[in-house]
């Protein structure tokens, strides 16, 4: 991550570039939690703590259209998938200091807020609990999918952030939506001062505001521009009565409601549709090749590699008798030490339409145990446990022993664990 600019970008052990700095993160996700507020519908974000989000868009989505707004290009895309990182609370990332303190063993935590006594205590105690120091500054992030509207180029992140603020009121008042229906994000382009707005609409499948957005495009802009000309305290650069509101405190500082003025008077406010976007997805092999048919088996298949050890089939079919048909573990390994008919692999979704379901974890608890009893060596690990070093390296330490020598299997899980 880029601590000036907040570009941010995945990267793998070996670190990133020089003047950057490095945080690590867990990712957040299917959380359900159960709510206890005493704060009314008048105090609704009263006690929310401001975070500074970063993003990246993961090179893939369902295509578009593109259009041309004066001299900047606009790419309406469909499911777009990003990553959103939370690094750390406001304040404190202005100055440099990144992440929360938490144990990624137990799951215990501290507020950053705490006084060093406190973090030193809470250290202590979890090495000393769980065999593990608590990560001081750790991040978090979520993968979303999303349909947005896409600014490229964008001189620098004040305007983006001023123009962008300004549309989302604007469509506030336009159109039949709330101001969070649309969600706002500047990503920076790494060395450039140049950034990326990305307006986009977080309701799963899309709610069709984007469509909207561009069907009254000179209304939007006609609005917005209203909006940034005639601020009732005629403000500087801009205040709670045009641009700023509690949700967006992170990026006041870069509001100016006289830069998005002016932009508004250079672009315009018509479009016109330039081309049709083509979807973007992963590199696939081959047609016909075997290959994991999902993200998580195919970060599966990165950090059994990445361990050093062989590469397995994926996706085997084996042939089993009645009431079972057959099965396919997501890896497949012939037995190198030849002392079972082969390892299967298997890795546990928890959705409630996979092993969540109890009918399908007890048919396959059924499967697994025919296998067992007829030779065949069966690892399983919850699709979850990818992100747990601990873990993932309890998993390749045991997939090991059936592959390698003790000792190797045991620098396997060693190396994981610590994170090398």
């Amino acid at each position: 991550m880029d601590p000036q600019t907040l570009s941010v970008r995945e990267i793998d052990q070996a670190g990133g570039a020089l003047g950057s700095t490095t945080i690590k993160a867990m990712p957040i996700c299917d959380v359900e939690m159960p709510l206890l507020s005493h704060i009314s519908d008048e105090e609704e974000f009263r006690f929310q703590l401001p975070v500074v989000i970063a993003g990246m868009e993961q090179k893939r989505h369902d295509g578009g259209s593109a259009y041309k707004w004066g001299t900047v290009s606009l790419l309406q895309r469909a499911n777009v998938h990003m990553r959103l990182v939370n690094i750390g609370p406001l304040d404190r990332t202005t100055q440099g200091q990144l992440g929360y303190p938490v144990c990624m063993v137990s799951g215990q935590s501290r507020s950053p807020y705490s006084s060093q006594a406190e973090l030193d205590n809470f250290r202590d105690n979890q090495l000393e609990r769980c065999g593990t120091a608590p990560e001081m500054s750790l991040g978090f992030y979520a993968d979303i999918v999303a349909h947005s509207l896409k600014f490229q180029d964008m001189p620098d992140q004040a305007l983006a952030y001023s123009v962008g603020e300004a549309i989302r009121l604007a469509g506030s008042q336009i159109l039949d939506m709330e101001l969070d229906d649309l969600h706002l994000l500047v990503i920076p382009q790494a060395g450039e001062t140049k950034v990326d707005l990305v307006l986009y609409d977080p309701m799963p499948g899309g709610s069709g505001l984007l469509n909207q957005l561009i069907e009254k495009w000179d209304s939007i802009i006609g609005a917005a521009k209203h909006l940034v000309t005639h601020c009732p305290s005629l403000c500087e650069t801009s205040c709670p009565d045009c641009l700023q509101r509690f949700r967006n405190a992170f990026y006041h500082r870069y509001l100016d409601r006289h830069a998005a003025s002016a932009h508004f008077d250079t672009e315009g406010d018509s479009i016109t549709f330039t081309h049709d976007i083509p979807p973007l997805m992963p590199i696939m092999k081959e047609a016909g090749a075997e290959m994991p048919v999902n993200e998580a088996e195919a970060k599966l298949l990165a950090a059994i590699l990445k361990a050093g050890l062989p590469e397995p089939t994926c996706q085997k079919s084996i042939p089993l008798p009645k009431p079972f048909t057959s099965t396919t573990p997501d890896f497949y390994y012939d037995d190198p030490k030849e002392v079972t008919d082969g390892i299967c692999i298997y890795l546990d979704g928890l959705s409630k339409h996979l092993h969540g379901n109890p009918a399908t974890k007890q048919q396959d608890d059924a499967i697994r145990t025919y296998l067992r009893s007829n030779n065949y060596a069966v690892l399983d690990i919850p699709a979850s446990h990818l992100n747990d070093p601990a873990s993932l390296g309890t998993f390749l330490y045991n997939l090991a022993r059936k592959l390698v020598t003790k000792t190797q299997a045991e620098q396997i899980r060693d190396g994981f664990e610590s994170g090398k």
